[in-house]
């Protein structure tokens, strides 16, 4: 059959406005996704296209438009049309426009976590065999009148609200089942949003689609006649009317004007209109347009409630606002139009046959197809790839905002304050890392200042404890000091009185760094006005619990001091919630001594004992903070008390020199890479 040059070249006309949506869904998707994902949104939207056009030309057109086997489907014009009429050539580019358009919306439900080799699979199972299959069933026809199956039932789709919307809404929601949300969509209660990287995008999308909608719903007259005028105004009422209500129902909801509900709104008020607009009269386009606002509003929030992660909305706007859509056609619709006497009952009737037939169809061979495929190979990104983002893990292609990022990302990572971010002149970005950059010289500026009180503060404290002490009597004296910043809590102190009595006390203020070091300072200031009381292992104790309690708040303090005599070679000491000392004899063998009491700092009287031990000319005794048994294997293995004194005998048993780097080193072997996790000291009185 033959057209008039007016309606070949008014279809050719609309053919091209339906291809703008093309550009439209790009903007869209890419608006209200993510900036890291925008060029996999915009590959994915060319790549379907093509694919949805080549294999529609092959098989798909003949498939829906081809004669017809028993109302299933076409069985002729397979990659014929060229010679077959200008008509028949026109009416195939325009129908192309429908199943791209079908493939399209796929791309928006599951967009930022596919790869593209599957989503191009996805293109040619919708353009091969889902959308031509039941396009078929509704939209086939003869000279006689309606061919396809559910055609002849009275179902009415003017121009795709099922055959084209609700089709790549069923197949992205079976896409979106197979693959689940995006990584953290749902992992804080109360939170469901992903920000979009780019509204006035999304905005640009929209309103090239609502000039798309003008091909799409006025091209399907197939004539520039009287209807097109009504059909245009019906068109464009629906979407504003969808796009004011669903504004207001969200603000309702949310307490702000959020764009993202203006588009989706029009765009559902489009999609409603879609199957009914050339049966329908103005008024009844409205209330279609504002209904389609309405169930697309609460469509996106029960997929956010049953967790369905759809990037875009596109199943709310394309599926749940054609649904209604097609069924308003029996509602609303004029019987004399729609050329049927049948009872609005049954027009319902046979409208939701057809929508039900359309999701069984669609979401069936949709889920059961993207279950093989992801069984094959697997449908999903990798966890890296999606932190990445697309861009870059599926083409290879970056952004000045990429770039950013990624070098931001490796000062992180590094550390390493010098670095500098790359400043592109006169771009937005460029002036985000100028800025970063000056940031960047302010604290690289701070650090080194910092740096510099901290060493001068680690020398301070160096001479505080004073490591280089005159040895007592029948004794040697070694120390070790290991922190895990430029300064420590951890305290070591040495008194002796005339008769040669010799005091040592070991602490350790609770947590590390400079909090720490103040209060073992503090420690160390009270334990010079403690001298007097040297020959009293309790008294000492009690002192510095006096000096500290209620000025060090939120802090304690560990400690243990004993008092060695060598003319009776004994040793008197007394513990506040410290390690208690670990006895060497004579022949190597190591043992744990008794003892213990409360942290100081915290009570006012607290209850304090002292014990003694007879020493012999060989002993050894080794006084050590809570940091070394708090050491850890890399599996995260405690050492165990066993463990310790084992090391201890084996560091023992080459004699008293460097027994204490001996001992660090087993120490070392056993976390690994872990390390020390607190500052740690050990003391060493070797009786001769």
């Amino acid at each position: 059959m033959e057209k008039s040059i007016v309606d070949v070249l008014w279809v050719l006309l609309c053919a091209g406005l339906v291809f703008v949506m093309q550009p439209g869904f790009a903007c869209l998707e890419a608006g209200l996704t993510r900036s890291k994902n925008s060029i996999n949104v915009a590959v994915k939207n060319i790549t379907d296209v093509w694919i949805s056009i080549l294999l529609f030309w092959c098989v798909g057109y003949g498939l829906m438009f081809g004669e017809s086997f028993r109302g299933f489907v076409g069985l002729s014009h397979f990659a014929a049309l060229s010679t077959e009429g200008s008509w028949q050539s026109v009416f195939f580019l325009f129908q192309a426009m429908f199943c791209a358009t079908a493939c399209t919306i796929v791309s928006g439900a599951v967009a930022e976590r596919v790869r593209y080799s599957s989503y191009m699979g996805a293109c040619v199972f919708v353009s091969l065999v889902v959308y031509p299959v039941f396009g078929h069933w509704a939209w086939n026809t003869s000279h006689d009148g309606p061919t396809g199956w559910l055609a002849a039932l009275g179902f009415h789709d003017f121009a795709g609200g099922s055959v084209v919307h609700s089709v790549g809404a069923w197949v992205g929601l079976a896409g979106v089942l197979v693959l689940g949300p995006r990584a953290g969509r749902f992992d804080h209660p109360g939170r469901n949003d992903i920000p979009p990287s780019s509204l006035v995008t999304a905005v640009l999308g929209g309103l090239l689609l609502v000039l798309g909608w003008f091909g799409f719903n006025g091209g399907s007259t197939y004539a520039l006649d009287e209807r097109v005028a009504p059909i245009l105004t019906n068109t464009m009422l629906a979407g504003g009317a969808g796009s004011m209500v669903a504004a207001a129902v969200s603000f309702r909801a949310f307490r702000y004007w959020d764009p993202r509900w203006l588009i989706n709104g029009m765009l559902a008020g489009l999609v409603s209109i879609t199957a009914c607009c050339n049966v329908v009269n103005s008024a009844a386009a409205i209330v279609i347009g504002g209904v389609g606002g309405i169930v697309m509003h609460f469509g996106d929030q029960l997929l956010v409630r049953l967790k369905l992660d759809d990037a875009v909305g596109a199943i709310p706007v394309h599926g749940f606002a054609g649904v209604w859509g097609t069924l308003s056609v029996a509602i609303f619709g004029d019987p004399v139009l729609l050329g049927t006497d049948a009872p609005m009952l049954v027009r319902i009737g046979t409208q939701l046959f057809g929508i039900l037939t359309c999701f069984a169809w669609t979401f069936g061979a949709a889920l059961a197809f993207f279950w093989i495929l992801n069984r094959w190979s697997p449908m999903r990104v990798s966890a890296e790839a999606e932190k990445i983002g697309l861009n870059i893990a599926e083409h290879r292609a970056t952004t000045a905002t990429l770039d950013l990022y990624q070098e931001m990302d490796h000062q992180a990572r590094t550390g390493d304050l010098s670095l500098r971010a790359s400043v592109e002149p006169f771009t937005e970005v460029g002036q985000i890392a100028e800025r970063y950059n000056l940031v960047m010289d302010s604290l690289e500026s701070a650090s080194k200042q910092m740096g510099r009180e901290l060493n001068m503060a680690r020398q301070i404290q160096r001479q505080l404890l004073r490591f280089n002490v005159p040895a007592p009597e029948r004794a040697r004296i070694q120390s070790r000091y290991i922190a895990l910043s430029e300064v420590g809590g951890d305290l070591l102190d040495y008194c002796m009185d005339p008769e040669g009595r010799f005091g040592m006390l070991i602490a350790d203020a609770s947590g590390h760094g400079v909090p720490a070091a103040l209060v073992g300072s503090m420690a160390k200031i009270a334990m010079e006005g403690s001298r007097s009381e040297m020959q009293n292992p309790v008294a000492v104790l009690r002192s510095l619990n006096q000096a500290l309690t209620g000025r060090i708040h939120n802090h304690f303090l560990t400690a243990c001091y004993a008092l060695f005599d060598p003319g009776k070679l004994t040793l008197r000491y007394s513990i506040a919630g410290h390690p208690p000392p670990i006895l060497i004899r004579s022949d190597g063998t190591p043992s744990s001594l008794e003892g213990s009491g409360p942290m100081l700092g915290i009570l006012d009287q607290p209850r304090l004992s002292e014990w003694g031990l007879q020493l012999e000319p060989g002993d050894r005794v080794l006084l050590l903070t809570d940091g070394i048994l708090e050491c850890r294997s890399p599996d995260g293995r405690e050492l165990q008390d066993e463990q310790l004194l084992e090391m201890v005998r084996r560091s023992a048993q080459n004699g008293t020199r460097r027994l204490l780097d001996r001992l660090l080193r087993e120490l070392r072997r056993f976390t690994g890479t872990a390390g020390f996790e607190d500052d740690a000291t050990l003391v060493l009185l070797s009786v001769v």
